[in-house]
């Protein structure tokens, strides 16, 4: 019979014969050779790397080290982008009107010559807040000087209107002249 210490450490082994002795030895021999084998393939793989990094080294350009002066921030864009921009969104836009009057109006205001126009009215004599105050002081100077005249009585010639507008209109700048002012102080302030 056999000791426990035999049954414990043959136990998940299978028993070999004097036939099996020899397949065992051709097995561990096979293994060895296809150690030694992958052990070389590893070492020829090693190598070729090796071989690579100094055919990457030798072939690649010099590096030279970026300065601080040479390194810029990428350029605002320009006059011509600008346009470009512009007349790709304005197309886009105007391809989406829903009628075909939207659309040919649309391409009537926005020609450059009329477009130009637009832009320089609307910074000198059409400014919101000359408008308003021509508005404000046409319609209340106006109408207080009109219920004035025919309460006591005399002649209006219609040139009040335009003068109270006038200086409604100069209110008007004056008060978005002290807006500006005074948001410049504050900015200062700040």
């Amino acid at each position: 019979m056999s000791s426990p210490e035999t049954n414990i450490h043959n136990s998940g082994e299978k028993q070999l014969g004097p036939e099996n002795h020899e397949s065992k030895e051709q097995v561990n021999k096979h293994i060895e050779h296809l150690e030694s084998g992958a052990e070389s393939a590893h070492e020829a793989q090693r190598e070729k790397l090796e071989f690579a990094r100094q055919e990457i080294k030798k072939r690649a350009p010099e590096v030279k080290p970026h300065h601080e002066h040479e390194r810029r921030a990428p350029s605002p864009p320009g006059r011509k982008e600008k346009e470009q921009t512009y007349k790709h969104t304005l197309s886009s836009v105007q391809r989406e009107l829903p009628t075909r009057f939207s659309r040919s109006f649309s391409k009537v205001i926005h020609q450059p010559i009329i477009e130009k126009a637009s832009d320089i009215t609307g910074k000198t004599i059409f400014r919101p807040s000359l408008m308003l105050g021509m508005t404000l002081g046409a319609l209340i100077g106006g109408s207080a000087f009109y219920l004035l005249a025919k309460r006591y009585g005399f002649p209006i010639s219609g040139s009040e209107f335009l003068l109270f507008g006038l200086f409604g209109a100069l209110l008007g700048l004056a008060g978005e002249g002290l807006r500006y002012l005074f948001k410049k102080m504050t900015h200062k302030i700040a």
